[in-house]
């Protein structure tokens, strides 16, 4: 069965001290109450989190941080209070950073390793701690700074796509031709898979997909079902290419 990232305080896998559960807890009505609107209020959000994390044991500190990545949201639309601003100084500091690079280093070093749940909270919270090749990239000496880097890679963090995080097992690789040959001793499915994709007939999304999980649950084996499922994912892969596409062909002519 797949594994999620959520601890809960009720987790059996953890047993929160009461400075723990009390920090969690603050935790939350940061969360649930701080304006997330611009890019420098994130910052600042993540900056108090980070803090806040920090007064904890250091095995508490993972628990607390996987329980931030689990409940973090963009924004927070009935957000009441502001972000403590940021000191200009650290402002400017921050805008020397290459984001690319830190989101660089978090794809193929974490999210690209098939960690457990367990294994990639740690290692990513010991990054978000140590980012030490952000840091000498960038030079940064003073304390205050690398907080604030810190806050940065742990931004980066929350609005990866790969948070929370889930362990799905093995994936289903298929080499040289197939692919094809699954294809082609699903005939009858394949045209019933492009009839439904192809057909104006639906008026809500439920009804086509209802008609589609009709067609890839007829087939027994996973092997199949997924090649179905494939094609489905490829024309819609398809469409936002082609939007993408047209979106930019506008811009350019403006």
């Amino acid at each position: 069965m797949p594994t999620r990232g959520r601890i809960s305080a009720n987790s059996k896998e953890f047993v929160e001290s009461d400075l723990c559960k009390l920090i969690r807890e603050r935790i939350g009505e940061v969360i649930s109450t701080t304006k997330r609107d611009s890019v420098h209020e994130h910052l600042a959000f993540c900056y108090k989190i980070y803090r806040m994390i920090l007064d904890a044991g250091k095995t508490e500190q993972v628990h607390l941080f996987r329980y931030v990545c689990d409940n973090f949201s963009g924004s927070e639309s009935g957000a009441k209070f502001d972000p403590e601003p940021i000191d200009t100084e650290q402002l400017r500091l921050i805008d020397r950073l290459d984001w690319g690079v830190i989101r660089k280093v978090l794809e193929t070093g974490f999210f690209e390793k098939d960690y457990t749940v367990d294994e990639l909270y740690i290692r990513l919270w010991e990054f978000v701690n140590n980012p030490v090749p952000i840091l000498e990239l960038n030079k940064y000496t003073s304390g205050a700074a690398e907080q604030y880097v810190k806050a940065v890679v742990f931004l980066l963090v929350l609005n990866s796509n790969y948070i929370p995080y889930f362990c799905l097992g093995d994936k289903l690789t298929m080499e040289g031709g197939q692919f094809g040959e699954y294809l082609d001793r699903m005939g009858l499915e394949l045209r019933m898979i492009n009839f439904v994709l192809r057909s104006n007939v639906y008026l809500q999304n439920t009804e086509q997909a209802s008609h589609l999980m009709k067609v890839i649950e007829s087939r027994d084996d996973i092997s199949e079902k997924s090649v179905l499922l494939a094609l489905v994912l490829a024309h819609y892969q398809s469409k936002l290419s082609k939007l993408e596409k047209k979106e930019k062909d506008s811009e350019d002519e403006e």
